[in-house]
């Protein structure tokens, strides 16, 4: 009867073994799945924040190119004003130069703008990729858990197997053996055991 008692113990800290282990890698796949999740709004996040450095990239050239003309159109002014000939040489190169520098200014605006789009897009292929990578983990994770459970459940059972193979054999109860017979064990079902 102990024996008995010891195969149903056996069988169920294989089942509890089992189930434990599939509980934990359960746990790493919906952690994986959890930062799979992060790591996608992060690059949701990424891809808005690259659109609002273009949008205020061409806001800060606009406003660029106006300062410049403004500041053309004073200059104008202040030259009219003190009698210089607007039309002349000198009065045409300083609001030419003026207006090259404003445009240099707009172009860098747009450059650093678009520096810090592209850079952006960066983390959001990034975090896409992560994110593929996490749920590829989770997945595996997932299936080690079934076989970890798999693989409990049969090693659990070839035990019990082993075990009551060899109770059989050194008869339990009335001299039972695997064979039936107990002066006999070369004989009988289990013949080839022998």
């Amino acid at each position: 009867m102990m024996m008995v008692g010891s195969m149903a113990a056996s069988a169920a800290g294989s089942i509890m073994g089992g189930m434990g282990q599939q509980q934990q890698y359960e746990a790493q796949a919906a952690s994986k799945q959890y930062q799979a999740q992060v790591a996608r709004y992060n690059a949701e996040i990424a891809e808005q924040s690259a659109k609002w450095a273009e949008d205020r990239g061409e806001v800060l050239k606009t406003t660029q190119g106006l300062k410049t003309r403004a500041t053309v159109g004073a200059q104008v002014a202040s030259q009219a004003a003190s009698g210089i000939d607007v039309g002349g040489e000198t009065a045409g190169k300083v609001r030419s130069a003026t207006t090259t520098l404003g445009m240099l200014d707009e172009l860098t605006i747009g450059s650093n703008a678009a520096r810090e789009a592209y850079g952006l897009r960066t983390t959001e292929w990034s975090e896409e990729q992560k994110a593929k990578l996490l749920d590829a983990e989770a997945a595996s994770a997932k299936k080690a858990g079934e076989t970890a459970l798999e693989t409990s459940l049969l090693s659990g059972a070839s035990s019990i197997l082993a075990r009551g193979a060899t109770w059989g054999m050194q008869g339990a109860g009335g001299g039972r053996t695997l064979g039936g017979n107990p002066t006999a064990l070369g004989t009988g079902a289990y013949a080839d055991l022998g």
